[in-house]
């Protein structure tokens, strides 16, 4: 919970600092942090005035900034992935498709997940199932299509639906 206070604390930062990047939020964040820890160190405050019970509002948005932050990671990380591939003397691409079985079921979360599959390299959302449990996808590395699905729905799909339910 301390993180979510934590990180609303940095988005405050970096508005009231005037130039939003990246350098900003994670100063604020930081500073946040700190300032918490600090006045619930010396009891300034009661933890349950600084920290109110957790509620499914705020878990959402703790939900969204972690999905966020780990859909950014993960982007990093693909495009470092792709670009080490290509560079090589000879590329291993083993494209192909991938059948990934949807839990998301709305279509908000389908189109969520649809979209940051899309936006990260080296997968493309394809098609999408008529009955709308099966989302298609392709792959530049599809050599193992089940640790493709284990590792979408742990890094997107899980909390993609943490978000919206």
């Amino acid at each position: 919970m301390r993180i979510a206070w934590g990180l609303l604390l940095g988005a405050v930062w970096t508005a009231l600092h005037g130039n939003p990047n990246l350098v900003n939020f994670a100063g604020g964040t930081l500073l946040g942090l700190g300032i918490l820890h600090l006045l619930q160190r010396r009891n300034v405050l009661q933890k349950r005035e600084v920290l109110p019970a957790r509620s499914p509002l705020l878990s959402r948005i703790g939900a969204a900034f972690q999905l966020a932050a780990v859909f950014l990671y993960e982007l990093v990380l693909a495009n470092f992935r792709l670009a080490q591939e290509v560079l090589k003397r000879r590329m291993t691409l083993q494209p192909g498709f991938i059948a990934y079985p949807l839990r998301a079921s709305s279509n908000l979360e389908i189109t969520t997940l649809a979209i940051m599959i899309s936006l990260t390299p080296g997968t493309l959302s394809v098609a999408l199932s008529e009955d709308r449990t099966t989302l298609f996808i392709h792959a530049t590395q599809a050599e193992n299509p089940e640790q493709t699905v284990q590792e979408i729905r742990k890094t997107l799909e899980d909390r993609i639906l943490a978000v919206t339910r």
